[in-house]
């Protein structure tokens, strides 16, 4: 039970991260330091990040649906 506790909190901390990077980038919330990088990312890190936050999501549906 604490393992499976355990391992869902490791999977939703990291898609947590990225779905606040994710608003940064949109310009839903803003940062306390303005970063060159996240005002104009490159599309690559874009599709990156978004390919990221939809297998994070898929990871924690099947861990849920094994248990």
């Amino acid at each position: 039970m604490h393992k499976s506790i355990g391992n869902l909190v490791g999977n939703v901390i990291p898609l947590c991260i990225l779905i606040y990077i994710a608003l940064v980038i949109n310009g839903i919330v803003k940062p306390r330091k303005s970063n060159a990088f996240l005002d104009s990312p490159p599309g690559w890190f874009k599709l990156v990040l978004y390919s990221s936050i939809v297998i994070f999501i898929i990871l924690i549906v099947l861990r849920l649906a094994g248990e």
